[in-house]
């Protein structure tokens, strides 16, 4: 099962993070330290976790009947690895000598009324590595397209391969503010040769003269977000340079990190790569839609003439 299919049984059943929540997104696993996933619900009813791993249907590791705090374990080969604990408000999975197979989306979930609520889930990434931290490019397509162009902020070379982008532009007195979120902002991730590389990007009008940045948190640097300025040409770095206030460290690009190494051509091309396959998810959207209202008006008029009185002739 892909993840867009347990995206659309999450939906089905009440996905939802107002009641069940998830308070890390990601959990990371020292092989053979034991790890801990931590869920908080609204009100005591009865409460089940769930375990997906990339490419596999969802399955259910164990349950706490409502109003009571001894969980009930399901039938599978793991019952020894996974236990939990809960209290009014909060319960907590325990993963017992994590392997390669524990990684995966872990989520908690309740009975409301008539359907079953999800939390958002909580990645648990297993590794015996140190975490590396992301190379990260920001980059602008030199080449507008109706009237738009195309920033893209790249990253790869990291573990794990988990990364958040935020995309911010400098306003007045040089502040740096984050991007509205109904911007027209897309990411993606690749893998090549078992290494991943994830890309934002975001479109702005041609004619955009903003200075534009891209804030990402990774494990490495989770307490404090780093941003990286967009990389223009022939501008100086005191151009770009951050006033002393700003409390996020800021990597800056020059001309020479990019003239002498071919390798940014190629993640650039790579993330226009996903640019243009972007585009064909989003043309292939459209056509959905468009058959989808086909469709109903095509059973509305059905309809409707059914609804009609039919009048007999009679026979000349």
């Amino acid at each position: 099962m892909s993840k867009l299919q347990v995206i659309c049984v999450l939906v089905f059943f009440g996905f939802t993070s107002g009641q069940v929540t998830h308070p890390e997104s990601l959990v990371i696993a020292r092989i053979p330290r034991t790890a801990r996933i931590e869920c908080k619900v609204d009100f005591s009813v009865a409460l089940h976790w769930y375990k997906q791993r990339d490419g596999e249907a969802i399955t259910r590791l164990l349950h706490f009947p409502a109003h009571t705090k001894d969980p009930v374990k399901d039938d599978n080969s793991q019952r020894s690895k996974y236990t939990a604990t809960r209290t009014e408000q909060k319960s907590t999975l325990t993963v017992s000598s994590p392997s390669p197979d524990d990684d995966a989306t872990y989520y908690c979930a309740v009975w409301s009324e008539d359907r079953k609520v999800f939390g958002s889930g909580t990645r648990l990434y297993v590794t015996n590595k140190t975490p590396k931290a992301p190379n990260v490019a920001v980059y602008s397509n030199p080449r507008p397209h109706h009237d738009k162009k195309t920033l893209l902020c790249h990253a790869k070379d990291m573990l794990p391969d988990i990364i958040s982008f935020q995309w911010q532009v400098q306003g007045q007195n040089n502040v740096w503010t984050n991007v509205k979120k109904d911007a027209e902002v897309l990411e993606t991730s690749s893998k090549t040769d078992a290494k991943t590389t994830k890309t934002s990007m975001m479109i702005i009008d041609k004619n955009d003269r903003a200075l534009y940045a891209c804030s990402y948190t990774h494990e490495t640097n989770k307490a404090q977000s780093k941003r990286v300025e967009l990389y223009e040409p022939g501008k100086s770095s005191q151009d770009t340079e951050p006033p002393a206030s700003t409390s996020l460290p800021v990597t800056n690009c020059t001309d020479s990190d990019y003239s002498t190494d071919p390798q940014p051509l190629d993640e650039y091309f790579g993330a226009m790569h996903s640019l243009y396959l972007a585009t064909w998810v989003y043309t292939l959207m459209i056509i959905k839609s468009m058959v989808y209202f086909c469709a109903i008006s095509y059973f509305l008029w059905n309809k409707n003439m059914a609804a009609r009185p039919f009048r007999n002739r009679k026979a000349p």
